[in-house]
């Protein structure tokens, strides 16, 4: 079973963890992330035209990818935040990494 990082021990000690003898942190969220003092943000989410990612390091590697594990967008930060457009790809859920850290996901609308 996966469970939002930081529950796995509340899931554990509850009636789940009866039903279920592996209780796994899951990394993807659509939230803020934080590795150490790193605090990225990913906004707007849901977006429709573009989407930045905010609180990187200058030269971190950030990628964006489609459903079957494509890569559709790769770029290094050149600065503390980074715009992408997303304006071409097809509407849907989408990774975004920045290289580092764990995976955002990020739906895109039309």
């Amino acid at each position: 079973m996966t469970v939002p990082c930081g529950s796995e021990q509340s899931y554990r000690s509850s009636d789940w963890g009866t039903y279920f003898t592996t209780i796994l942190c899951n990394e993807v969220g659509i939230g803020d992330v934080e590795c150490g003092s790193t605090r990225v943000r990913l906004y707007p989410n849901p977006a429709r035209s573009s989407v930045t990612v905010a609180g990187l390091e200058p030269g971190r590697r950030v990628t964006l990818v489609d459903i079957y594990g494509r890569t559709v967008v790769d770029f290094r930060a050149a600065a503390t935040e980074l715009t992408i457009d997303v304006s071409a790809l097809n509407p849907g859920t989408y990774l975004v990494r920045a290289e580092g850290l764990p995976a955002r996901k990020l739906l895109v609308t039309r």
